[in-house]
């Protein structure tokens, strides 16, 4: 019996930062009783759809008085490394040659699309769970990532706006129209996000849900600049500090206003997302099945 297996007794939880294909190895065979937490809805979907327990359980920051911020000394961060998706189109064709073309279609912009499209866990779907499918799956994954990153990139350069990269490889591929950082670490990347205008977030396939680089820039009192994303349209308004656009080139004429840092930091909407609030929703998951541990918990 493995450790997991003996843990069957006592409510269970796994918390999916990423897509579940990048884990579907590690937890499917605890299908009957491990409960899996996910960052984004379409990562529920796909796993309700599996037959998996799954719910979403967003990311979190810690909402704190602000600190006086630094002097403003960069203008759009974009923390983010280099990743050629042309070096995987070898290891795309040995997994699965067939699909591979498929992917080469623009309209595949992410991974949840890319399933929904082969109706992958559906009855009568292109694809089954064997570890073929997800090798393609997990590659084709980043292989989406890095187009997706690096149009973004090359996008701003043609609308003639300058990011600031924070990552590693720009150097090599001639990025040379925007300003180019060190690689750093996360807890470097977040105090130099209290120094920024802007963080640019480029969402790898979350477009139901909240990658923790844009609470983290929020709790700075830093805004954000995104792709049109409906999920985070509904969470954020313009006033808490999350800007979309379709393309960059709208950013020149969307006259970006001058926001107050105080306010972004400790928004009622960024308030929603704080560890305590996702602490409560883990207590009430705990006592759908298993109220006597929860009343423990809860005192």
């Amino acid at each position: 019996m493995s450790c997991l297996d003996a843990l069957n007794q006592l409510p269970c939880f796994s918390w999916l930062l990423d897509h579940p294909v990048h884990h579907y190895q590690r937890f499917a065979a605890h299908k009957t009783w491990l409960k899996l937490l996910c960052v984004d809805q379409s990562h529920v979907n796909w796993l309700t759809r599996l037959g998996f327990d799954a719910e979403q359980f967003l990311h979190a920051t810690k909402v704190r008085c602000l600190a006086p911020r630094p002097p403003t000394d960069v203008g759009i961060l974009f923390p983010a490394s280099y990743f050629d998706e042309t070096a995987q189109i070898s290891a795309l064709h040995a997994a699965h040659p067939k699909l591979l073309e498929l992917l080469m279609d623009p309209a595949i912009d992410s991974l949840p699309t890319l399933l929904s499209v082969l109706r992958f866990g559906e009855k009568d779907g292109v694809l089954e769970a064997d570890a073929n499918t997800l090798n393609f799956l997990r590659l084709a994954d980043l292989f989406l990532r890095g187009r997706n990153r690096n149009q973004l990139v090359h996008d701003f350069a043609e609308a003639g706006i300058q990011l600031a990269i924070a990552g590693r490889g720009w150097n090599e591929v001639g990025a040379s129209s925007h300003l180019i950082l060190r690689s750093m670490t996360w807890q470097e990347l977040k105090q130099l996000f209290s120094r920024s205008q802007f963080v640019l977030h480029d969402h790898p396939g979350f477009s139901a849900g909240l990658h923790e680089r844009v609470l983290a820039s929020l709790a700075a009192g830093t805004a954000v600049l995104t792709r049109h994303n409906s999920f985070l349209e509904q969470q954020f308004s313009l006033a808490d500090g999350v800007y979309g656009f379709h393309q960059a080139s709208e950013l020149l004429q969307l006259g970006l206003d001058e926001h107050k840092a105080e306010h972004i930091a400790q928004s009622e909407a960024l308030l929603r997302h704080s560890w305590s609030c996702r602490a409560n929703q883990l207590l009430q998951l705990v006592g759908k099945d298993h109220s006597d541990i929860a009343e423990l918990v809860m005192g």
